[in-house]
């Protein structure tokens, strides 16, 4: 529904790949038959390594932090790669969870993704949470949201909202208003995850 001109779809799963392209073929609109779409089925950190592309977002979706695993998608190396990935301009997206976690892990979540960007903005609905981080500072356009917001493509994907700028309240803490929340949260212990500690 976006305007993007190309779009890496990386998934280390070829069975998602198929569900997605069997049972939700209209909630993803057909995302896998777009022909800017490049399916990839590879892990997504390793194909950074190797990739030479530099994106404007790159989008994290994944399980639960608890999986075997997942902790190397919150790792400082990996945050690291994501933003020598991305354009001077770029913006990195991930999800978190709020459920099943402690506030002193967010934080050590939010204290590692502070190492590489020097802008986060922590966004929360349903009960989920959205890492928003950037070299640059995050700015949102109201005029270039309404712009958007008009496209009936995306209007369809806006559920109960009417336009995209409706989502800016569900901002709950950026700047120092994070550091915050992270330096409140933590214990004292000041934690930083790494591939070493793999911390969570």
């Amino acid at each position: 529904a976006y305007p993007y001109r190309a779009i890496d779809l990386v998934e280390i799963s070829p069975a998602i790949v198929r569900a997605a392209n069997r049972f939700f073929r209209v909630p993803n609109r057909n995302s896998l038959d777009d022909p800017r779409v490049e399916l990839i089925i590879a892990d997504g950190r390793n194909h950074m390594l190797v990739s030479k592309e530099r994106y404007d977002i790159i989008t994290i979706e994944l399980t639960s932090v608890w999986f075997a695993g997942a902790a190397n998608l919150y790792s400082q190396e990996f945050y690291e790669l994501c933003r020598r990935r991305l354009s001077d301009t770029g913006v990195l997206q991930q999800w978190i969870q709020l459920h099943h976690i402690r506030r002193s892990e967010v934080a050590v979540i939010v204290r590692t993704l502070r190492q590489a960007f020097d802008h986060v903005a922590l966004f929360v609905s349903g009960g989920q949470g959205i890492l928003v981080a950037s070299a640059r500072p995050l700015v949102a356009s109201s005029s270039a949201l309404r712009k958007l917001s008009a496209r009936p493509g995306i209007r369809a994907t806006l559920g109960s909202l009417t336009e995209l700028e409706q989502l800016l309240p569900r901002l709950v803490a950026s700047g120092a208003d994070l550091d915050r929340f992270v330096r409140d949260s933590d214990d004292g212990r000041h934690i930083v995850s790494t591939d070493e500690n793999l911390y969570l």
